[in-house]
């Protein structure tokens, strides 16, 4: 990031704009329904989208809570217990929790082992971001201008005729 830029300072407003900008439209904060469509297929792009549904997954999938026990007849297959109060209830089992939990964040929490699709994510957006940084980097050398500055260092056409 310094690279592109001539400031350390602008590099971190940029960074820090770009990290709050992946986490707000990974669909953890606002649901993409309610977002624009342009803004909502920003949730691909966001490592927060494919980290944040394993990681949720893998920390309450295989985890028994208290506080409810096993219900076949009841919705989600799960009953609170009496002296739980419902608003804090989720589940007995990792199930269960995720279950109730995807009807409040649908898009970002699932109930679907989806661990390899999230990997792949990642591992895309480590690809596209290392070869932009190299883009960038061969561009600096092989031109000799930096990012911020484009166009200042490139001769007019007419001055590269006239020498």
């Amino acid at each position: 990031m310094s690279g592109a830029t001539e400031s350390p300072l602008n590099a971190v407003l940029v960074f820090l704009g770009g990290w709050f900008t992946s986490f707000l439209f990974s669909g953890m904060l606002v649901s993409p329904d309610q977002m624009p469509l342009q803004l909502a297929s920003l949730r691909y792009a966001s490592p927060f989208f494919w980290a944040g549904r394993s990681i949720i997954r893998m920390e309450l999938g295989s985890t028994t809570y208290s506080g409810a026990h096993d219900c076949a007849t009841c919705p989600g297959g799960f009953q609170c217990d009496v002296d739980v109060p419902s608003a804090s209830c989720y589940g007995h089992t990792g199930a269960q929790v995720l279950w109730s939990l995807n009807r409040s964040f649908s898009s970002a929490i699932t109930t679907e082992n989806t661990l390899i699709y999230d990997v792949m994510g990642l591992l895309a957006i480590g690809v596209v971001t290392r070869m932009t940084l190299f883009f960038v980097r061969w561009c600096q050398g092989r031109v000799g201008w930096r990012c911020a500055e484009y166009g200042s260092n490139i001769p007019d056409k007419a001055e590269h005729e006239s020498a």
